[in-house]
């Protein structure tokens, strides 16, 4: 028995200052009195901090996370002669192939996009392959082209003059790129694991596996979680599309484990605002196209009753209103699905008649609000001020169905102090630009929202998300309060300690 006492500890609608802990479980939230009934009980001072319920991160990449800090980081980059100057300085390392991640044309100089005659003045003969940092489109030089057998290619997926691969068209580049051993797949999670308890992250919905890499990734995961090894609650959400490749990683992976379980089948409708690849219903601002829809209709319809028959929801990538059309038809027209609790992951732009469904049908949502910080500088340019008002609408669909809020790390950092910002200001982190002030969530529901908002969109919100007897204690302690602070404050917020089932995961400098 622990007690955690001298806190200011978030519990829905009031503060509790004292927390028991018996092994796994809270047994008692409450005050001073866990200390009289508890004598020969641990004793931790919060020293007046400020406790939430662990993070909930309900749609990322855990993989591909802890994967991209072995990659050449972009994200700083902001032309072509930066990135060409990095990689560069990374093929010395390197020597074979350089693979570049987080680029975003958004932010160079005019908007230009990186193209294959930029790469090929990094190297002539290595692959120099560098991914947008949306995660729907790379840049290729000649030599990964080549070796991608993309070369004079051209269409709507790969355009080999300019370099650009698109949507499905990564596929081609795995090969090139790829982890698919065991061990060093274990060693990057682990590593993406224990990055996560840094920002307060004790659960999360992770995207790692398709058709192609299921058994090497779930086998990875099953052994590290054999182990006793730092751990965050994982449900899997798994991006496969054969009934027989679906029975055999419900197979390797268990159902029911409070830690590592297959928990979704996730689908692509579509790719991504800055790509322009997200399928909208009417074209791109001055453009004429409408982006890509990755999965026709009557596809999508078959895996989410294959999903159904092995009783998983199935969760919908859809940022345009185009494929959110879609998802909501197929979804609704399954009575299965919605009871699994299926639903739609980013959910970015939006009419009136689509937030409507998601409410009369109780549609979840699985949104990432820290995408505002990026995508108010274009919305409007790219599907126009009409659409762009009723978009990002994480505020209505909050108080209308289940909205579980996320990051999509790595094509956002992690942290969801970001995220809170966002919700709670609904501005870019420099409070410059503002994207629909009314859509804004209290800084309260934007934390329930990214814990118990979660656990619900899972089937768990009897077991996490909260401070109470008889849930996980899963829970982290914060430098700064941040109810008591003005929002800005959010995005220098750090944690001091982080505690996964009743354990002690990750204390900062700062000693309790």
């Amino acid at each position: 028995m622990t007690v955690y006492y001298n806190g200011k500890i978030f519990a829905d609608d009031k503060f509790h200052t004292a927390l028991a802990v018996e092994g796994e479980i809270i047994s008692a939230a409450g005050g001073s009195e866990l200390l009289e009934r508890h004598p020969a009980a641990e004793k931790v001072d919060l020293e007046g901090r400020l406790v939430l319920p662990g993070f909930n991160d309900s749609h990322l990449h855990l993989f591909e996370y802890a994967l991209e800090k072995s990659r050449l980081s972009l994200r700083a980059a902001r032309s072509a002669a930066e990135v060409i100057a990095a990689g560069r300085m990374r093929l010395k390392k390197t020597r074979d192939i350089v693979v570049g991640v987080g680029y975003n044309d958004a932010l160079f100089a005019g908007s230009r996009p990186l193209t294959r005659d930029d790469l090929d003045k990094i190297s002539a003969d290595a692959p120099v392959i560098v991914y947008r940092v949306c995660g729907h489109a790379a840049v290729c030089n000649g030599a990964a082209l080549r070796r991608a057998g993309l070369d004079g290619a051209t269409g709507d997926l790969v355009d080999s003059a300019s370099g650009i691969a698109r949507e499905q068209a990564l596929e081609l580049l795995k090969p090139l790129t790829e982890v698919s051993d065991a061990g060093e797949i274990k060693a990057l999670l682990r590593d993406g694991i224990r990055d996560l308890y840094r920002h307060g992250i004790t659960s999360v919905g992770s995207n790692d596996i398709d058709d192609e890499n299921y058994e090497a990734v779930a086998r990875a995961y099953r052994e590290l979680y054999r182990g006793a090894t730092p751990r965050v609650r994982v449900n899997l959400q798994a991006t496969i599309s054969s009934e027989a490749a679906l029975s055999e990683l419900a197979g390797l992976l268990p159902a029911t484990d409070s830690y590592l379980r297959l928990g979704a089948v996730k689908v692509f409708a579509d790719g991504s605002l800055g790509a322009k690849t997200a399928y909208l219903k009417e074209n791109y601002r001055g453009e004429n196209h409408r982006g890509i829809l990755t999965l026709p209709e009557e596809e999508l319809a078959r895996v989410v009753r294959m999903a159904a028959g092995f009783r998983l929801p199935v969760l919908v990538h859809a940022i345009g209103d185009g494929a959110i059309d879609i998802a909501l038809r197929v979804l609704s027209a399954n009575k299965q699905a919605l009871r699994l609790g299926s639903g739609v992951v980013h959910a970015q732009v939006t009419d009136k008649k689509q937030l409507k469904i998601f409410r009369d049908k109780k549609i979840r949502v699985f949104v990432q609000p820290a995408f505002i910080n990026t995508d108010v500088a274009f919305l409007s340019d790219r599907v126009g001020r009409e659409r762009a008002e009723t978009s990002y609408a994480f505020g209505t669909l909050y108080r209308d169905t289940v909205a579980a809020f996320g990051s999509d790390a790595p094509v956002e950092s992690a942290n969801p102090f970001r995220g809170l910002f966002c919700a709670v200001a609904r501005s870019d982190f420099e409070g410059r630009k503002y994207l629909n002030p009314a859509e804004a969530l209290t800084l309260k529901e934007a934390v329930m929202a990214y814990t118990a908002g979660g656990a619900e969109a899972t089937g768990e919100k009897h077991v996490k998300g909260k401070l109470k007897a008889g849930y996980y204690a899963d829970f982290i302690v914060l430098d700064t309060d941040i109810f008591s602070s003005p929002p800005a404050a959010l995005l220098d917020a750090k944690v001091v300690m982080t505690v996964v089932g009743g354990k002690i995961v990750y204390r900062n400098s700062v000693r309790l």
